[in-house]
Formats: structure tokens, C-alpha cells, sequence
């Protein structure tokens, strides 16, 4: 894990942090100094300050802007804990306390579903900050480890779950396994290449395959299907949404392949899934080791268990 350590007296201030944070975030001082209504000469002179402080350089230019160099990446990750910690303290005093869950996950729609029925759950409290992104793997490690999210939900490849759990241990964080999904050829509800409620491989190498564009999931299907398993198609077509990739089967004879899905996502868009005789994917929860027992945490957990428990 890298640390900074400064020897001397410290003089740095949690304003100067977040400028640092802000400015990473946005690639550039100027936008940064705007976004935190301080001026640019003031933000430039922090900056530098708090360079000075250190002992090293925290940014340095390129063609397209600033860009963080390694020591300060690594810089921004402490800042965000020192602020996350700083909230915290802040809190204690207040009679009704912010309630937080910051959410990252993979691109998969139960963990998105969970997270919706969540949000409906807890819609009578005043002070929610709530949050939900997309990451890959290696940006939910760190998003959790740096307190930028609370909870990050994945999908791995079975035969990756030794290094992922070694990774989080590094970093002393909690690895829990939720679920095993099948893997699934999705096809819309009477496709030619169903034959006697089978879905016929060989008639299916007729019609195109529906594939992300960008996708982690994608790549591992890829990856479990470059066993015994070949699944031909006649040429493919790439989108960026999962709804245009779910339209697209439900009213095409085009095929997809990919997790399981929940019923009333198949039954919205007229779909029909045929397992696949391979080893599925492994659903993940990965937290820091003290907020395991942190309510919104345990109740998202919850109602994301009772939707895969149905696929």
C-alpha cells in the first residue's frame, strides 16, 4: 500500500485537499478553482504550497492539460480518506446524520434493480446521499480502498476469484461471494433456431450477434466461451446500451449472450434465455472490513440476494 509520510510539522489544510481532489477529478486547475469559487492564482499557489509541503510534485502537463504523476496519484487517494474521515468527525454533533451509501458496480441489471428498489425504501428520509456508478474491477478496488464508494459489486470470471481475494486482503478489505449466474443465449420469443423448445447452435450461426461495444462482461464471455463451447454467428453488431442491445433481440432475429437475466426484464423486452452447459459468472460484494455490518450496505445486499435468488 503506499502512504505519505512527511517528516516535520504539518501546515496543510483539508481546503487544500479537496482542491487537490477537485483538480485531479476535472484535469485542469482553472476548472477546478471555478467549481470551488476560489480564484486561479490562489488555487495555483495551494497547489504549489502543498507540493512544497510534500516534497514532490503533484501534477505535470501534457498536451491535453495536468495529469496526475504517480506519487500524486497516490496523494489523492490519502486526501480522499483524510476528507472521509473529516465528514465523519463533522457529523457526530448533528441530531439527524447524512445518510450515505455510495454504490459502484458492474454493468449487470439486478445490481441496478436492487439499487432503485433501495432508493424506494428510503425515500421518507430528509438527508440521503445516495450515488451510483459503473466501474471495471480495478477502479472498484480502488473507489472502496480511497472511501470514494462504500460498496462495489462485480462480476469475475470463476477462475479469477483467487486473485481478486488477494487483492482485496492486500488492501484489507472484504471479498464476499454472493452467487454463481448461468450464462445464457438470449433470443426473442419464437426465433427461427428454436426447435422443439431447444435453441438449435448450427441454425443460429445464420443470424448476428448483438456485442458491446466497451464491455468488461463482454470480454469475459468471450473468455469462457474460447473453451469446447464455440458459438458461431453471421456478423455482429456493436451498441453502447443494454436497452438498444435488449430491443434489438426482443424484435430481431439477432442473439445475444451474456448472464442471466430477471424475468420481468425478459418478459419487458419478449426474450427467451437457453442456458449454456459452462461455468457461469461469480457475483461479488466487496466493502472495507469495518462497514460490514453498515445498514444500508446490509439492506442493498439484501434486496439484491432476493432478486438473484430468482434468476
Amino acid at each position: 500500500d503506499s502512504y505519505i509520510f512527511v517528516s516535520g510539522g504539518f501546515s496543510m489544510n483539508l481546503q487544500q485537499l479537496e482542491l487537490l481532489i477537485c483538480t485531479a477529478e476535472l484535469g485542469s486547475i482553472s476548472k477546478a478553482a471555478s467549481h470551488l469559487h476560489v480564484s486561479q492564482p490562489n488555487a495555483s499557489s495551494s497547489l504549489k504550497s502543498l507540493e512544497q509541503e510534500l516534497g514532490f510534485q503533484l501534477f505535470k502537463r501534457n498536451s491535453s492539460g495536468i495529469q496526475l504523476t504517480e506519487l500524486g496519484n497516490d496523494a489523492v487517494k490519502q486526501a480522499r480518506i483524510i476528507l472521509h474521515h473529516s465528514d465523519r468527525l463533522r457529523s457526530l454533533s448533528l441530531v439527524e446524520k447524512p445518510c450515505r451509501f455510495h454504490l459502484a458496480l458492474s454493468e449487470y441489471t439486478p445490481m441496478s434493480m436492487a439499487f432503485e428498489q433501495m432508493v424506494i425504501q428510503y425515500q421518507e428520509h430528509t438527508n440521503l446521499d445516495f450515488t451510483c456508478e459503473t466501474l471495471n474491477v480495478q477502479d472498484g478496488y480502488s473507489a472502496v480502498y480511497d472511501f470514494s464508494v462504500d460498496l462495489f459489486l462485480m462480476l469475475y470470471v470463476k477462475d479469477t476469484q483467487a486473485e481478486l481475494e488477494k487483492n482485496a486482503n492486500k488492501h484489507h478489505l472484504l471479498f464476499q461471494t454472493l452467487a454463481e449466474i448461468p450464462v445464457c443465449i438470449n433470443v426473442r420469443e419464437g426465433h427461427p433456431a428454436i426447435r422443439n423448445d431447444a435453441l438449435d447452435l448450427q441454425l443460429l450461426e445464420q443470424y448476428p450477434y448483438v456485442d458491446y461495444i466497451k464491455s468488461d462482461l463482454d470480454r469475459s464471455v468471450s473468455r469462457i466461451l474460447s473453451g469446447d463451447t464455440v458459438i458461431r454467428y453471421k456478423y455482429k453488431i456493436a451498441v453502447q446500451q443494454k436497452t438498444t442491445r435488449c430491443r434489438l433481440v426482443g424484435t430481431t432475429d439477432a442473439f445475444s449472450i451474456g448472464c442471466q437475466l430477471p424475468g420481468p426484464i425478459l418478459q419487458k423486452f419478449g426474450m427467451r434465455p437457453f442456458q449454456l452447459d459452462i461455468p457461469g459468472f461469480g457475483v461479488a460484494a466487496l466493502m472495507r472490513e469495518e462497514d460490514r455490518h453498515n445498514p444500508e450496505i446490509l439492506c442493498y445486499l439484501n434486496l439484491l440476494q432476493q432478486i438473484l435468488n430468482t434468476l
